[in-house]
């Protein structure tokens, strides 16, 4: 009997910590499944495929940078790139999330980053990257809202634990 009540509650906290691993959040559930960027822009749905990542050392401290770049699906000019510290979480922790252009009116680099955009690094491991982001930017002079921002990513081969 008490074998059994051991095994039960064992059972229950290795299931408790895989759902854990990269699904929770909020009370919500995280797709950490895909390698893409997902965002509307004032209204419009632009994706972008996940093309490359990489971590750097940052000289003078014991930290990395994590960097991430996608391509806009079909579109080979249109691109962003993500910057931010290596396995850093919470609000507003993304360093620089810039593209080229995202439509014909708008051609040249835009860093979303700035006070009107809220993002939120839910992971940065070394397996799997997962944020939203929303809020406002200036593009050619232009404001632009930018809403159900999804940044997901697995890596094919998981970066260093460092």
């Amino acid at each position: 009997m008490k074998l059994k009540f051991i095994l039960r509650t064992l059972l229950v906290c290795i299931i408790g910590s895989l759902s854990l691993s990269c699904s929770e959040d909020d009370g919500g559930t995280l797709s950490c499944r895909t390698a893409e960027v997902s965002m509307k822009i004032n209204g419009e749905l632009h994706t972008y495929i996940n093309s490359g990542y990489g971590i750097d050392m940052i000289w003078g401290t014991n930290g990395h940078e994590l960097t991430l770049w996608f391509d806009r699906d079909g579109m080979p000019n249109e691109n962003m790139i993500l910057t931010m510290r290596y396995k850093k979480t919470g609000h507003n922790v993304i360093d620089a999330l810039s593209f080229d252009h995202f439509d014909e009116n708008h051609t040249g680099e835009y860093n979303l980053i700035n006070e009107n955009i809220d993002t939120h690094v839910k992971i940065n491991r070394h397996t799997c990257f997962y944020a939203t982001f929303s809020g406002t930017f200036m593009a050619g002079g232009e404001e632009m809202t930018v809403t159900d921002g999804i940044i997901s990513v697995v890596y094919d081969d998981p970066l260093s634990q460092q």
